[in-house]
């Protein structure tokens, strides 16, 4: 199968596509922590309400403990949420076959190699022992690892375990990527690699992605849009900042004055929460 016809919609999602009804949608969301009518109940995110349109890529970012992550699990219909999520047009109560995670650990089966653990999505959907292989190869051959098809996850290094991680989850080919800052055990270098090698990948199938990180440049780098929630907890959306940089990027955009200059209103809006939570402390 050429990647072409891989990644082309069919009929029925060009049409949803057209009516608007992709991508992901909030409304009004809250995700809370603790039994309702007791006094334990956190509300790490308090209505929140943004979209991502089909074929978007947004970056969520944050202090520590904002509820980034529980935000992106309930759109993944992992975490209880108070208000409305769709996802492809449908409520989210709970998993849903059109939408993929990839998580920080890439917690790949040590039993199973390269290529196992790739198929393993689609023989769990129920495709076909031969149609499932030759789809893991097209996959593990994007991520750049075909070399490596036979090999078991303790014989790869971390950035490659990532890399099957994220071949696992496109295998599927789902209609939407949720990424829970899938580079953060990696070193630096590492990082960088990664985050040229998802850029290639999503300008070549223009998934609809919802990543959350910590790191801002990673953010500025990737995303059309960067969303800014509040410190915790009920947090909220302090600013959407647009990333009007040219694509297709490279690190390279690096050097773009534009690139240093939403780094560094990101920046200015996570020190100014800061500045203001160390006031209260000290009023």
């Amino acid at each position: 199968m050429s990647r072409t016809r891989t990644w082309r919609r069919n009929g029925a999602a060009a049409s949803a596509a057209d009516s608007g009804q992709l991508g992901i949608k909030l409304t009004d969301v809250s995700v809370e922590y603790g039994s309702r009518g007791s006094a334990t109940v956190v509300r790490a995110v308090d209505s929140v309400s943004f979209d991502v349109a089909p074929g978007e890529f947004v970056a969520l970012v944050g202090p520590s403990g904002c509820g980034k992550s529980s935000l992106l699990m309930s759109v993944a219909g992992l975490t209880p949420y108070v208000g409305v999520i769709t996802t492809q047009g449908r409520t989210v109560k709970g998993p849903d076959h059109s939408v993929s995670q990839v998580f920080q650990a890439a917690g790949l089966f040590p039993w199973r190699t390269v290529s196992g653990n790739v198929q393993y999505g689609l023989r769990i959907r129920g495709d076909d022992r031969a149609s499932a292989k030759a789809r893991a190869e097209e996959m593990i051959e994007m991520v750049g690892l075909s070399e490596h098809m036979t090999k078991y996850p303790h014989e790869l290094s971390g950035g490659m375990q990532q890399r099957v991680n994220l071949a696992r989850a496109l295998a599927v080919d789902p209609e939407i990527l949720l990424l829970d800052e899938p580079f953060a055990a990696l070193d630096a270098q590492t990082r960088e690699d990664m985050q040229v090698e998802l850029l290639r990948i999503w300008q070549e199938t223009k998934k609809t992605t919802l990543m959350v990180t910590h790191q801002i440049d990673e953010a500025v780098l990737l995303a059309d849009r960067v969303v800014v929630l509040s410190r915790g907890p009920a947090s909220r959306i302090q600013d959407t900042i647009e990333i009007d940089l040219p694509r297709p990027r490279d690190e390279d955009v690096k050097d773009d004055p534009r690139f240093v200059e939403y780094t560094h209103r990101i920046d200015d809006l996570l020190r100014r929460q800061r500045t203001a939570q160390q006031e209260r402390r000290t009023a």
